[in-house]
């Protein structure tokens, strides 16, 4: 039994918990790629760079590429989606089995993961979901509740700004950078966005 999530207007949930038997992941449609299992948050973040079929998108923070294979459903079939994250395993995650899975045959070829940090791209949509403190995600960890100092909250912070000053070079004139984090800690959001906007000031909200 499934239903709709509240805010995304893709997302189901299971009210009665995991199925038996295996779990989502023995669910019909899922090898075949027809569902990806994703936070709702996450399916809003890829909503919310509101790219479209053909655009270009960088996603620059890719991670283990859940939001990557969203955002290349969105822009298909002739956009393309450039996925790119610092460490090296992840980025071999990014065109491993789980991708040719969640893209399929159709889709597969929509993205492109660069051996390098890429650059000369005039992107139309440039995503960073940025590393950071994880506040947001407590409910998963609680225990770091204690072990976050607020230096190391300044020293993300610090990382952040760098990210999206790096990430913003990507982008055409024009086109839409989305940051976002899972923090709830001011200085990794509000406090990122605005020292930003003093250093970029072509760019407006």
């Amino acid at each position: 039994r499934s239903v709709p999530t509240a805010e995304s207007p893709v997302g189901l949930w299971l009210p009665d918990g995991r199925p038996p038997a295996g779990g989502v992941w023995q669910l019909p449609g899922y090898s075949e790629g027809l569902f990806e299992v994703q936070d709702e948050g996450s399916q809003l973040l890829a909503l919310a760079t509101e790219a479209k079929p053909g655009d270009l998108v960088v996603d620059y923070c890719a991670g283990r590429g859940g939001k990557t294979w969203f955002l290349a459903s969105l822009v298909s079939p002739n956009g393309s989606v450039c996925a790119w994250d610092i460490e090296e395993d992840l980025r071999k995650q990014l065109q491993g089995a789980r991708a040719k899975r969640a893209l399929g045959e159709t889709n597969l070829h929509l993205l492109e993961v660069p051996p390098s940090k890429p650059h000369n791209l005039h992107a139309d949509v440039v995503l960073v979901d940025a590393p950071c403190s994880s506040s947001g995600v407590l409910r998963r960890h609680p225990s770091q509740r204690w072990a976050l100092r607020l230096q190391e909250v300044s020293e993300i912070a610090d990382l952040q700004l760098s990210i999206l000053e790096e990430a913003s070079q990507l982008l055409r004139p024009g086109g839409r950078l989305v940051y976002a984090t899972c923090s709830l800690i001011h200085l990794e959001n509000q406090s990122v966005v605005a020292g930003f906007e003093a250093l970029q000031r072509g760019f407006v909200r």
